[in-house]
């Protein structure tokens, strides 16, 4: 017998029943994190390779979006103690800092703050939106630039901002129905004013010398093709790569200004920098210009003001500015030119002699 109070030996448990089935595995944050930015590498590599396929161009283009972005999960990551996860994220990072920083300290050589001031304003008015008239109006006349550069200008365009236009006595201008319309407008006198074709007669540029108090500036106002798929990107290159020809006959300082369709990452817009002894004076900031309708850490910089620092045009400030109803932000910029040295006028020379005497 068992006595009453003893316990009964306890049941064993049933192994098999207590086994948990096996549960597919999952993907943790950190490795989701080390996950989202594998992408960014082609971004920040892109602008390294030499091939000029959409696929390489393109993506060059967000070269600052994939250095910012990388050492962010870079950052990340370190702090999450997963340093070998983090070391691709910063070698990738460092190899889209190396493309991106260089443009800045060329423009940063080129600032300076003496020099007779020229203020250019940069519009791509977006044909189709001509709606939008009002706000850029208010604009033009709110920034009150020397020099006012509309592409994308269309005869409906030209009407609608016919009264700010009658500031600018001086001018050279092509509207167009399609996206290829150009003007440029001038309180300084224009010399030589004209439309060239760049590169091809759809895609024309205004060529022309401005006199300003400190001297003769060569200025070129383009609007290149668009980059994309299939040809177009062949067709900005070409475009770019006539910049050089067409500013040739113009006497130095020289200057472009307009939609270039390129970021400074892209290898033809770079080659145009190196055959023009050029400086992307936009490159003091990292604010982009298009699109407009996307977040500003999204938008890459395309429409551009190049100075010629080596020739005494310099830049004192460059600015993106507000949303008016176009794809494109407008760039504004402040300019110095160091003229040369004034020459004394002949009856002074000789009144100069007498006191001397």
């Amino acid at each position: 017998m068992v006595a009453p109070n003893s316990r009964m030996p306890a049941t064993p448990p049933n192994r098999a029943a207590t086994r948990t089935s096996p549960q597919p595995p999952s993907f943790s944050l950190v490795r989701m994190l080390w996950l989202a930015g594998v992408p960014a590498w082609w971004f920040a590599a892109a602008a390294w390779l030499p091939c000029r396929h959409w696929l390489v161009d393109l993506p060059a283009s967000f070269a600052v979006q994939a250095m910012f972005g990388l050492a962010l999960l870079a950052t990340v990551l370190g702090l999450l103690r997963r340093t070998g996860l983090a070391l691709p994220h910063l070698g990738f990072a460092l190899v889209a800092a190396a493309a991106v920083l260089p443009p800045r300290w060329a423009a940063h050589r080129a600032q300076t703050a003496t020099g007779t001031p020229l203020t250019l304003l940069s519009l791509n008015l977006l044909f189709g939106r001509e709606q939008a008239a009002p706000s850029a109006l208010a604009l033009i006349a709110a920034r009150d630039p020397d020099v006012l550069f509309c592409c994308e200008l269309t005869p409906e365009w030209r009407q609608r901002l016919a009264t700010v236009l009658e500031r600018y006595p001086h001018r050279c201008e092509a509207p167009s129905p399609g996206c290829f319309g150009v003007g440029l407008y001038s309180r300084l006198p224009l010399r030589d004013a004209k439309v060239v074709p760049l590169a091809f007669p759809w895609a024309p540029a205004v060529r022309a010398v401005v006199d300003s108090p400190a001297g003769p500036v060569g200025l070129l106002a383009v609007h290149t093709p668009r980059p994309g798929l299939g040809q177009h990107c062949v067709e900005r290159d070409a475009a770019l790569a006539a910049i050089p020809a067409a500013l040739a006959n113009l006497p130095r300082p020289w200057c472009v200004v307009g939609d270039c369709n390129a970021t400074p990452y892209a290898r033809a817009f770079a080659e145009l920098l190196d055959a023009t002894d050029l400086v992307d004076a936009g490159g003091t900031h990292f604010g982009g210009t298009w699109t407009a309708h996307w977040p500003w850490f999204l938008r890459v910089a395309i429409d551009h003001v190049l100075v010629d620092a080596g020739h005494g045009l310099g830049v004192a400030r460059t600015e993106v500015g507000p949303g008016f109803g176009s794809d494109h932000l407008p760039l504004f910029a402040e300019l110095r030119l160091v003229g040369p040295p004034t020459e004394p006028r002949r009856g002074e020379e000789q009144r100069g002699e007498q006191t001397r005497k």
